[in-house]
């Protein structure tokens, strides 16, 4: 006899993929521990228009550094891409509560 909690609105908007190849690129990356002992990231690029990928590796740790060699490796392939879409990692966008902390104020 629990009571049922209020539903939450949706997470993600759907939005449709863009017409024209290298008109968006996506990057994700994920944390895999196939290998034991061992913890990897996927960093995955990708084209939105097509879900090709344009890159893909392991490394320690998702960070600056593995965007950026990402986008290094898509240009490097494909050219030039007119946006870049990500997630909101730490280390791609500053949040207030984050430049809060690093000033000291509350």
């Amino acid at each position: 006899m629990v009571k049922a909690c209020k539903l939450r609105g949706k997470h993600r908007i759907k939005r449709e993929r863009m017409p024209l190849v290298g008109m968006m690129i996506h990057q994700d990356a994920s944390t895999h521990r196939w290998v034991p002992n061992a913890v990897w990231d996927l960093v995955v690029t990708m084209d939105d228009a097509t879900s090709e990928h344009t890159s893909m590796f392991f490394c320690d740790q998702e960070g600056t550094a593995s965007s950026f060699h990402g986008i290094g490796q898509t240009i490097a392939r494909y050219g030039l891409f007119a946006s870049l879409y990500s997630d909101r990692g730490s280390h791609c966008f500053i949040t207030q509560r984050r430049a809060a902390r690093s000033t000291g104020s509350t």
